[in-house]
């Protein structure tokens, strides 16, 4: 053969050490909401989850640092992946969240439907923990024995206290049961635009 071509990417952007100093700060507030605020978990997220509790932390003082962080690196993410500057510049937070987890729970893959980008900020986790990202498009009857970069469709990867994800919105991704009985922590958020649709 002369060439292959991989067409159609899927990226997510990753950033690393964010917001370092304050995560012992981050992990103390949610401790003191999921006190005072409850979780609660669905089959779907089977995870103790604020997202059907509250789901606007980024407004709380103790969360603005990483709402300003979360907010600048999904506008640097949106220029990247070629947004124009007038939506890039009225991207905001629509909502955010927590997770906590521990042995045998789980996020079913899934999708947020509703929003641009979506986002997922580690706080604590075990080094076994991952998130899994799925290419589900694919319709042949076989797939092939071996995976490789041409082939496969789950891509998985570690959930690194101080590190964030942000990637399309309508980019699948789980998690798969939790092996170990460390806790993990991860707060999770949504970025849109005031308008709806980019204007073409």
């Amino acid at each position: 053969m002369s060439k292959i071509h991989k067409l159609f990417p899927k990226v997510l952007a990753e950033f690393n050490d964010v917001c370092t100093d304050e995560i012992p700060n981050f992990i103390k507030e949610v401790e003191e909401l999921n006190e005072r605020c409850g979780t609660s978990s669905t089959s779907t997220l089977n995870v103790n989850s604020s997202h059907s509790t509250i789901q606007s932390i980024h407004r709380l003082p103790a969360f603005k640092p990483l709402a300003k962080v979360a907010l600048a690196n999904a506008k640097q993410f949106a220029k990247a992946y070629g947004h124009i500057d007038i939506l890039v510049d009225r991207l905001f937070i629509s909502n955010m969240w927590f997770n906590v987890s521990g042995k045998d729970q789980y996020v079913f893959p899934h999708r947020h439907p509703g929003s641009l980008f979506s986002g997922a900020y580690y706080l604590e986790s075990h080094s076994s923990h991952y998130i899994n990202f799925y290419d589900n498009e694919k319709t042949i009857i076989e797939q092939p024995v071996y995976q490789n970069d041409l082939n496969n469709d789950v891509r998985e990867l570690p959930c690194t206290p101080g590190t964030m994800y942000i990637f399309p919105s309508d980019f699948m991704h789980g998690v798969t049961r939790q092996m170990v009985d460390d806790r993990k922590i991860v707060i999770s958020f949504n970025i849109t635009n005031i308008d709806g649709p980019e204007l073409r």
